[in-house]
């Protein structure tokens, strides 16, 4: 894939690059190699933004705040805050519901878990008004709602 990268980027063809890079983040996840999807992740998102497609972009972004979540080290933490808030600003631009409540409910997670209780507690209340507006699956509002009752707030 990094061939692939390497080629695409040379003869300056977006999509091949887009694609590449796809590949070399969803390889990196596979191999644990969590910081070189990131790497990988944020270049794509980039080219996606120059080239226009919002929604790829957004992917991008969500692949990043994933990557950073199975880092599971509080040093990342911040990069995490920044990349699920830069996911929700860009997924209410695009009015992409989902993408919006899954930022919330990461920055639920991540705010309360550094300290931040009462910002978590509402950015999750947030989280679980929109999945439960969109018909969200069951196992995703009982989630939800289980990590509220058990910060002891009832839903």
């Amino acid at each position: 894939f990094k061939k692939h990268y390497d080629i695409a980027h040379e003869i300056s063809n977006h999509l091949s690059e887009l694609s590449a890079l796809e590949n070399l983040g969803a390889t990196y996840t596979q191999m644990g190699d969590y910081y070189k999807a990131v790497d990988a992740y944020e270049q794509a998102a980039t080219i996606s933004q120059e080239i226009g497609n919002r929604e790829a972009e957004l992917m991008h972004i969500r692949r990043i705040g994933e990557a950073y979540a199975m880092i599971g080290n509080l040093d990342v933490i911040p990069n995490a805050i920044e990349v699920n808030e830069r996911q929700l600003a860009l997924s209410r631009e695009i009015k992409d519901s989902d993408a919006e409540a899954a930022a919330l409910a990461m920055l639920g997670f991540l705010n309360y878990n550094i300290g931040e209780k009462e910002k978590g507690i509402m950015l999750t209340k947030q989280a679980l008004e929109i999945f439960r507006a969109i018909g969200a699956p069951a196992s995703t509002v009982d989630a939800l709602r289980n990590m509220l009752r058990q910060w002891g707030v009832s839903n």
